[in-house]
């Protein structure tokens, strides 16, 4: 009967370790998945991070293009604008004449 106890006895410490290594294991287990997952986590967010450096260096350059579009638009307005440009165009073009004094009439209320 007592080598029962003993057999017992020696069969709940085996349980017992291996309950324990079983969860020192699944302890370093979780912590491997952690590290794993936190690794692949900064891979892809570093990734992330040059894709978007990249579309924004793009769209710096589009900006940059579209700028430069604009100023020379706007030097050729102010080209076809000119006052000399108008009146040159109102007179042999459109037939128009500045009036003289004697056409001019001043309306008084």
């Amino acid at each position: 009967m007592n080598t029962r106890v003993i057999a017992a006895r020696q069969w709940r410490v085996a349980r017992q370790n291996a309950l324990s290594i079983s969860k020192g294991m699944l302890i370093n287990a979780a912590l491997s998945s952690a590290v794993i997952l936190s690794a692949f986590g900064v891979i892809y967010v570093k990734d992330l991070n040059r894709r978007l450096f990249i579309q924004y260096q793009n769209l710096q350059q589009v900006q940059a293009q579209e700028m430069s579009r604009f100023s020379k638009l706007l030097l050729e307005q102010s080209t076809w604008s000119t006052q000399a440009r108008i009146q040159r165009i109102a007179q042999h073009d459109l037939g128009m004449q500045l009036p003289t004094t004697a056409n001019t009439v001043l309306v008084t209320e």
